[in-house]
């Protein structure tokens, strides 16, 4: 045998090219959920075209009880009364907005509210108890320029009044406790008895309590009006 045979044979065999290795995979694009300012842009877009859109008005009374956890109220026109508006007017077109409501930690800074408490119970006309709707709810005299509102009444369990004027002093507003009053609630008006004076107050649709000459008490304060 040649001795060169085998020698031939290893030049004539061509080595098979090593396999490429394999490309890393690519990361996953994972968009950042919007966060509230922006999902209360997207909200307030969206009730541009649509007022009464209950999902738009959900979200937005939502992406405001969040903003006012990370700045002051005012900042973002999360106030409390805004809030409120957006709640009733989703619940109004969607009754399953009522049970997410009540499921929502965020929402809990309305809770003490009336408008909160009605629509809990299932509004003013389906208010299983309006006694317990108004025990311990606390109202604001309307509001007094900048200052904000111009008192509160915390109408007590027992059916007694905590009465509270806000008046300016040489340093500052000053709250100023005024005699206590009495209040009695049934099916029909609310009467509110303070300084001798009985008042029959009916809810109105922004949640203030009214009577003939107009807007008396409101269920918060006031946070972001001049």
């Amino acid at each position: 045998m040649n001795p060169l045979l085998p020698l031939l044979l290893l030049a004539c065999v061509k080595a098979e090219p090593a396999s490429p290795a394999p490309a890393p995979a690519a990361a996953p694009v994972v968009s950042a959920a919007p966060d509230a300012a922006q999902r209360a842009a997207q909200a307030r877009a969206s009730l541009a075209a649509d007022g009464s859109d209950p999902q738009a008005n959900y979200q937005l009374a939502l992406a405001l009880a969040e903003l006012r956890t990370q700045a002051a109220p005012c900042e973002h026109g999360a106030s409390l009364d805004a809030i409120l508006d957006h709640l009733v007017l989703a619940v109004a077109k969607d009754p399953a907005a009522r049970e997410l409501m009540r499921q929502e930690d965020l929402f809990e800074v309305v809770h003490g509210s009336l408008r909160y408490r009605l629509l809990d119970q299932g509004g003013a006309g389906g208010a299983r108890d309006l006694q317990s709707v108004y025990s311990g709810l606390v109202l604001w005299g309307p509001p007094a320029g900048v200052w904000g509102s111009s008192g509160s009444l915390t109408l007590r369990p027992d059916g007694s009044v905590a009465v509270v004027k806000r008046v300016l002093g040489d340093a500052g507003i000053v709250e100023q406790v005024e005699p206590d009053g009495s209040w009695t609630a049934a099916v029909g008006p609310l009467r509110l008895t303070v300084g001798g004076e009985t008042q029959e107050l009916r809810i109105g649709e922004g949640g203030e309590l009214r009577d003939a000459s107009g807007p008396r008490w409101y269920d918060v304060p006031s946070e972001c009006g001049a």
